[in-house]
């Protein structure tokens, strides 16, 4: 997974995505050098807003969904070296991987799960990758992903963002994805 991130992420170039500067190894160990944001990720807001019992302003909301969509449309119609489209999918829209900068500029992170068409990576039978609240139904059930997943997961963070209010996340993980496929 880490060598399919480095990969998809070399082909990604948006000021929504993060940026990988560099792909290396060190005393035995990967890394990858990302770019440094300052700022806080949506899930630290969203705690400072629920600990301050308000919703992040619906303006401010919808300006950190729009970026996302807009970072999410690169990866959606990301184009591999054959310029053939690679079929990426994020499959981990979640708070944690959304940065707002001090600037405002928001940024997508973490493709580490993302799934690409004719990648070498495969997902075992039966396991599911991703944050279960921020799940899209197909992906509850093991379907087929397409880009439809990532705008789903979206949609949940915007709602959990102006409401204030968890939308699927219940007692248990199987409640929660009974919650997504059911409800």
């Amino acid at each position: 997974m880490f060598h399919n991130e480095a990969k998809l992420a070399a082909l990604l170039n948006h000021p929504n995505v993060v940026q990988i500067h560099e792909v290396d190894h060190y005393q035995g160990s990967y890394f990858i050098a990302m770019e440094y944001i300052e700022g806080s990720s949506v899930a630290a807001m969203s705690r400072l807003a629920h600990y301050r019992k308000t919703a992040i302003p619906f303006p401010v909301a919808g300006e950190i969904v729009a970026q996302v969509c807009d970072g999410l449309h690169a990866a959606h119609e990301l184009k591999g070296e054959d310029g053939a489209p690679v079929g990426l999918v994020h499959r981990d829209v979640s708070p944690q991987n959304l940065m707002v900068s001090s600037s405002g500029q928001v940024k997508v992170l973490d493709f580490g799960i993302a799934k690409a068409r004719g990648s070498e990576v495969r997902t075992e039978a039966g396991q599911i990758k991703g944050k279960y609240p921020y799940m899209s139904p197909e992906q509850c059930q093991g379907d087929h992903l397409t880009r439809c997943t990532d705008i789903f997961s979206l949609g949940i963070i915007f709602y959990e963002m102006v409401v204030a209010k968890r939308l699927f996340k219940r007692r248990t993980d199987l409640m929660t994805l009974k919650a997504i496929t059911e409800e």
